[in-house]
């Protein structure tokens, strides 16, 4: 498992507040399922917030469920990505998944349902083109910039893992 920490330049230097999170790779016949936020117009990797109680292999089969519809199984765990924004500290923890079944039955939250999102098959490439971008986003949309660069640096150590495979 690969360990990223990314500080923003606003990051205070201490942290009062930690949010932990999981996220899936589900990848079938060279396409990765991202969910696409309609409203925002931004797509993201599958995954969220860890529970209390939860390991952090439940979480991402949980709320890759809830989010895709599809029951996966973690099988590799590929990267620990932490973030330091002003005071709070994200942790995303990302997962290689395997399809079990696609039930097509998801279980969106509020939020969730208030940005539209929906979920959207793209090749390998493509997503690295599209989170690629981040920089882009910097001086005008800064959580697309942040967001679309943790998601890069957990594509680009997807595609280190397949050439190791």
């Amino acid at each position: 498992m690969k360990k990223i920490k990314l500080q923003d330049p606003h990051f205070l230097g201490y942290v009062n507040k930690e949010r932990k999170a999981c996220r899936g790779l589900i990848v079938k016949d060279s396409m990765i399922l991202l969910g696409y936020e309609q409203a925002k117009t931004r797509y993201i990797i599958p995954g969220g917030g860890v529970e209390a109680n939860e390991t952090l292999e439940e979480c991402c089969i949980r709320e890759l469920l809830e989010e895709t519809g599809i029951k996966c199984k973690p099988i590799y765990y590929l990267l620990e990505l932490e973030e330091l924004f002003s005071n709070i500290c994200h942790i995303n923890h990302y997962f290689v998944c395997h399809v079990i079944e696609e039930t097509h039955q998801t279980n969106f939250t509020a939020v969730e349902k208030e940005v539209g999102l929906t979920n959207r098959w793209v090749s390998i490439d493509e997503a690295l083109s599209i989170f690629g971008s981040y920089e882009q986003y910097m001086e005008t949309e800064p959580s697309k910039y942040g967001l679309y660069r943790r998601e890069y640096m957990a594509m680009k150590a997807y595609k280190e893992y397949l050439k190791e495979k």
